[in-house]
């Protein structure tokens, strides 16, 4: 018995149907899933610094930024030394801006600088948190310093001393010295002071100013 031509053509398209799917479709649908995985896994960050005063017309300023899974807000917070406070919230949107302004405070150090003792003026205090979970890897830390000007600028020396066995007793008058100043204290508040829209520091800049004034 002898199979028509057409019949045995079908049959050669279906199993290079099948062939072809298991040589292009399975990698493609792992890679698929890989990407939905990618899409669907957590990713946010919540970035403040919060700036507490001993004397003066301000009790406290707080920067507060978040960014869940692409959708940003933000917001700024003062209080006067007489408990009036005034809050400043961004919509949120749909937009990169948080995501970048992370990036810009890795840039600048984040994850590199440490805790300072009071140095400088010790009347205003800033504690910088960052939280950031990114495809189910989760990092955060609480820096907590005074007087970013004068850590980036002054802050001081540290000496280092080499023993010697020949020499027991070291030359004090010859010891190496290197600076404690560190830049980008100055910076990361900077980069606070400046972030968000025109629309969004002209609104800071005018609440400052009322509570500075007494109103």
């Amino acid at each position: 018995m002898r199979f028509p031509v057409s019949w045995f053509i079908g049959i050669m398209v279906v199993v290079a149907a099948i062939t072809g799917w298991f040589i292009f479709a399975g990698p493609e649908s792992a890679r698929y899933h890989q990407v939905q995985k990618v899409r669907n896994a957590t990713s946010d960050a919540r970035l403040s610094m919060t700036v507490k005063y001993d004397k003066g017309p301000l009790d406290s300023e707080e920067y507060r930024m978040e960014d869940l899974n692409g959708r940003s807000i933000a917001s700024y917070r003062i209080t006067g030394s007489g408990g009036k406070t005034y809050t400043i919230t961004s919509p949120s949107t749909r937009t990169f801006t948080v995501p970048f302004f992370f990036e810009k405070l890795v840039q600048d150090g984040i994850w590199q600088i440490s805790n300072r003792p009071p140095k400088g003026d010790t009347s205003v205090h800033y504690t910088i948190n960052v939280d950031q979970t990114v495809q189910n890897e989760h990092g955060s830390r609480t820096i907590v310093f005074t007087d970013p000007h004068y850590l980036a600028s002054t802050a001081g020396r540290q000496f280092h001393i080499h023993l010697d066995k020949n020499k027991p007793v070291p030359d004090l008058l010859k010891l190496s010295s290197t600076s404690t100043a560190d830049k980008r204290y100055q910076q990361l508040v900077d980069d606070f002071h400046t972030f968000g829209t025109p629309g969004f520091r002209k609104k800071v800049a005018e609440v400052q100013a009322q509570v500075r004034s007494g109103h």
